[in-house]
């Protein structure tokens, strides 16, 4: 069942070397699930009453010079060799995404007397590449971080059409609108900036698209240039595009039409357990990061059921043009969607989780002072509420949401007591 992936990983190590053995290779598999979900275009998930497509997206951010270049022209060269059209990206602008207006077409129409039901009508819209293509890079897309207002407006274009469906609609300054279903995957990469920190907590496009963020020490850039010195040796001479061909030979082999993918019971309960799981993981979190993450829980389950879909595909044992997803299809999309989740918890700073405001950290040391002689250190919802009015002379409702708040943002965590009385307890980071 793996066997692609695995031919896939084998094809990039010839000019692209992994700097992150012996963990996941979060870019390498990033770049063949994409190009999976576009060569699966039209298998569905069954998902209720609705059928979702497979599209995967990626975002990549490491630093210049370690592979991204390398790695994205080998998915370029794959993607097309399975007749998926690829677009890359020079320069991120409205008309070239979204497309334009032919005011010909409108004076033609206006002189004619032409309506758009008659068959010499010209449609004056000239549809951009987000409606054209089924993968679209963006290389050293680093404008798509900096907080402009123009990048803001742009970022919230893309979270329209990565949703499901991909429905987007945008009026350029005239009666024309731009509006059609996108299904193309995006597929970006760029050097690490500060800036990304604001962007993740004001835009929902991160929310939509896995994120790898990597940095490295000065010992893994030696080897990796190490690494790259070795490809000189003459041994290691290939023909990429024999090498290219003679993969994606062995994907044509592999059915693509229109299928419907069910999830068994075991794969559900899997789901549930990982859900859990990523909970627990981000019990210890707080503030803006804490709310980034149980946005992203949402984003982490649609990794692992895409990615358990394509694994499902890849395996191609169709009954009645219907697939059935089971543990087997299950257990490589949760290492990848967990790798990519511990890439936010554990590379992305979040500032406003560090400043904490003046206010909470009052609040926190008075209900230090307010438990210092309870032996298990909690205290009433009420009480405390009580204790905060006589030390900064605030009401008890003033109080109480103040409390609720920082529950929400997980600094408190709540405790039942008898009848309706709720505890707090300090969440001990």
């Amino acid at each position: 069942m793996d066997n692609a992936r695995i031919d896939f990983y084998k094809l990039t190590s010839l000019i692209y070397k992994d700097i992150d053995y012996p963990d996941l290779p979060i870019p390498v598999y990033a770049a063949f699930y994409v190009i999976m979900s576009q060569y699966f275009k039209k298998a569905k998930i069954v998902w209720g009453s609705e059928r979702r497509n497979l599209r995967m997206c990626s975002f990549w951010i490491s630093p210049s010079r370690t592979g991204k270049g390398q790695l994205t022209k080998l998915l370029k060269m794959v993607a097309e060799q399975l007749d998926i059209s690829v677009i890359e990206e020079t320069d991120i602008t409205d008309a070239g995404l979204l497309g334009t207006i032919d005011e010909k077409a409108i004076d033609y129409n206006y002189k004619n007397k032409l309506k758009e039901d008659n068959p010499n009508y010209k449609n004056p819209v000239i549809y951009g590449d987000l409606f054209n293509y089924d993968i679209i890079i963006f290389k050293e897309c680093k404008k798509l971080l900096i907080p402009t207002q123009h990048t803001q407006m742009f970022l919230s274009i893309l979270q329209e059409a990565l949703d499901e469906p991909g429905v987007v609609r945008k009026k350029l300054g005239n009666q024309y609108p731009i509006e059609g279903i996108v299904t193309s995957s995006i597929y970006a990469t760029t050097y690490y900036m500060p800036e990304i920190e604001k962007t993740l907590v004001e835009q929902g496009f991160f929310m939509r698209v896995p994120i790898y963020c990597k940095t490295l020490s000065r010992e893994q850039t030696e080897h990796l240039r190490e690494d790259i010195i070795k490809m000189l040796s003459q041994k290691n001479s290939f023909c990429l595009e024999k090498e290219v061909k003679k993969f994606t030979d062995e994907i044509k082999k592999i059915e693509n039409g229109e299928i419907e993918i069910y999830f068994t019971e075991e794969a559900i309960r899997m789901l549930i357990v990982f859900n859990q799981h990523f909970f627990q993981k981000i019990d210890v979190v707080v503030g803006s990061k804490l709310e980034i993450l149980k946005s992203m829980s949402q984003m982490a389950l649609d990794i692992i059921i895409k990615v358990a879909s394509i694994h499902c595909c890849l395996e191609e044992k169709q009954k009645d043009k219907k697939l059935y997803i089971n543990p087997l299809h299950m257990k490589p999309a949760i290492q990848f969607a967990d790798a990519c989740i511990n890439t936010i918890i554990d590379k992305i700073e979040i500032s406003d989780e560090i400043k904490e405001t003046n206010k909470t950290k009052k609040v926190l040391m008075y209900y230090k002072e307010a438990t210092k002689d309870i032996p298990e250190k909690m205290i009433s919802k009420e009480k405390f509420a009580q204790f905060l009015s006589e030390r900064i002379s605030t009401s008890r409702i003033t109080n109480l949401k103040l409390i609720n708040k920082l529950v929400t943002e997980n600094y408190f965590k709540k405790q039942k007591g008898e009848g309706n009385t709720q505890f707090l307890v300090l969440n001990e980071r």
